[in-house]
């Protein structure tokens, strides 16, 4: 067993990684060489920083937002369309199941040939339609 530590590992974890931060900030700002009296300057500057630092806080939580909405959204499409092939598929099966007279979820040829003829029948636009049709090669 190694006594190294493996850094990643570490700072693998969300929480781990923002103990550490917390300390190094705290140790920098408490005991800096340069921490002392501010001049009127460095405050505005300070200020003027943390409105900047505000800002983008705010501007990644309206980023966020949205890429949860997007998330959503894209659930909703997902589900949707499966829906649809739901559907889809359900309609492919029901047409498969009109030849097959005897429910066997197999179309025999004589099966076949029987379920032709009476489309035909029903549907004669399509079987003149087919008869005048020059052959194709």
């Amino acid at each position: 067993m190694s006594s190294r530590i493996n850094i990643d590992r570490v700072f693998r974890g969300g929480g781990m990684g923002l103990v550490v931060s917390g300390l190094v900030g705290f140790v920098a700002g408490n005991f800096s060489p340069f921490r002392g009296k501010k001049s009127k300057q460095s405050q505005k500057e300070l200020e003027r920083l943390y409105q900047i630092l505000s800002a983008k806080n705010v501007e990644i939580q309206k980023l966020k937002t949205m890429v949860y909405e997007y998330e959503y959204r894209n659930q909703e499409l997902k589900q949707a369309l499966y829906e649809s092939e739901q559907e889809s598929l359900k309609r492919d099966y029901e047409e498969f199941k009109q030849p097959d007279a005897n429910g066997d979820d197999v179309i025999s040829r004589a099966e076949f040939a029987t379920y032709i003829h009476n489309y035909m029948k029903v549907r004669s636009e399509i079987a003149t339609l087919l008869w005048r049709a020059p052959a194709l090669e």
